[in-house]
């Protein structure tokens, strides 16, 4: 559908502005605005029926498509235009020009709206202006600490925003207000100043007219561990020198400037004071205090370490072979250490003593010796540290005695009841002690 105005209303008459009497035979000539090129106008609002450039009136000073007689309305586009009224002799009565054409409508179906929010990266301290509303402020602060001061939220007004980011490879952003306006997100206060501690973390602030909210705060806590938090130690008061940024879990009853905290709370420092961060109950998060390098996480109202228990599940740390032989509780013990506890045998042997002698079975025992008739050398395949052993032995048809040890081997001797050494078929031997 054309844009279209009406040039006349319907039902105008043209008059002679002398005498009052209809203009007969009158003409309306059309033309460019500012110009003598004839403009083309049209009898309908589509702008699809040309009547020509000019319109001449009847008897009765109506315009008309066809020199006099077929009475018509007169439209014409966009674009301004001139007209000039004569009489049916050619005397100019009228001329306006520069008149307005239609007015231009949009058709919402072809709007294209396109949001923009400029980048503009700072390195050195700076005083945020209302002309930057709106605004990505990439502070880049690997040089040193950037204090980025925001404007007064009651002078730039409620709704006024504007996003910064940490975008150094070390310090801080500190994002300061002035007229001790205060920074808040939900219930948390970070009171006049937050500070950004890690790279990447970023947060949109808004007026509310008075003071500044914050909005998609990306928080460093969570970034830089992905979803564990990194926590510097459990206390019960504030650390004298903490890092902008580090966080605590809190024990017992807080106190000095966690005063009004709560066991269990994540306290964390902003560079001007301390926020507050209550779990909420069996919220699932999970933390590594790295004073302690033990993971813990929030079951239930508390922080519990994730040592495993026989009551639950958890981290569980292997046990080396200073572990092992110390019998030290709570370590997990793999495969190749079970022989290293004291009460686990450090070589076994079963073995056929006649002719020549053949190992049934065996652990850490390597090969037998024949001595000569029931005397007879076990060779280990461990090395006890000292030749404090003990072992324990068996035989089908004898007795059995110690003859000689080493630290990697014994001597063993079998008799029957007349004490005259005798062979048995089966024989059987068990060390313990340390290796």
């Amino acid at each position: 559908m054309a844009d279209s105005a009406l040039v006349f209303p319907a039902g105008l008459r043209l008059t002679d502005s002398e005498t009052g009497a209809p203009l007969s035979g009158g003409v309306i000539r059309f033309y460019d605005a500012g110009t003598t090129t004839p403009k083309t106008v049209y009898s309908d609002s589509d702008l699809t029926v040309a009547i020509g450039t000019t319109s001449t009136t009847d008897a009765l000073g109506y315009p008309t498509s066809d020199g006099g007689s077929t009475k018509t309305l007169i439209y014409v586009g966009t674009a301004p235009y001139k007209l000039t009224v004569e009489t049916s002799s050619g005397s100019v009565l009228a001329t306006h020009d520069n008149v307005k054409g239609a007015v231009e409508i949009t058709d919402i179906s072809d709007l294209s709206v396109v949001f923009s929010r400029p980048v503009v990266v700072k390195s050195l301290n700076y005083t945020v202006v209302a002309g930057d509303q709106s605004k990505v402020i990439p502070v880049n602060c690997t040089g040193g600490d950037v204090t980025i001061t925001l404007p007064s939220a009651a002078t730039v007004g409620d709704g006024w925003f504007i996003t910064l980011q940490h975008a150094g490879s070390a310090n801080q952003c500190i994002i300061a207000t002035v007229s001790s306006q205060t920074i808040s997100s939900g219930h948390i206060n970070y009171s006049t100043s937050m500070a950004l501690a890690r790279s990447g973390e970023e947060v949109t602030l808004v007026s509310d007219g008075g003071n500044w909210r914050a909005f998609g705060h990306t928080s460093s806590l969570f970034k830089s561990a992905q979803g564990i938090l990194s926590i510097v130690d459990l206390l019960s008061s504030p650390p004298g020198s903490p890092d902008q940024g580090a966080l605590y879990i809190l024990t017992a009853t807080p106190s000095g400037a966690w005063a009004g905290f709560a066991e269990h709370d994540v306290a964390q420092y902003t560079g001007a004071g301390w926020v507050r961060i209550t779990p909420t109950t069996d919220c699932g998060w999970h933390a590594f205090v790295a004073d302690e390098n033990k993971v813990y996480r929030f079951v239930d109202s508390a922080w519990v370490v994730e040592d495993a228990t026989t009551a639950r599940s958890g981290t569980v740390q292997l046990a080396d072979a200073t572990a092992m032989e110390a019998r030290t509780a709570g370590r997990a013990v793999t495969a190749d250490l079970v022989d290293r506890h004291p009460a686990v045998p450090k070589a076994w042997v079963l073995f056929n003593g006649t002719g020549t002698p053949a190992i049934t079975s065996s652990y850490n025992v390597t090969s037998i010796t024949d001595n000569g008739t029931g005397d007879y050398t076990v060779n280990l395949g461990v090395t006890f540290s000292n030749t404090n052993w003990v072992w324990a032995g068996g035989t089908d048809a004898a007795f059995m005695f110690e003859a000689d040890r080493t630290t990697s081997s014994i001597r063993v001797g079998l008799t029957n009841l007349a004490s005259v050494r005798v062979d048995a078929s089966r024989i059987c031997l068990v060390f313990w002690g340390d290796v």
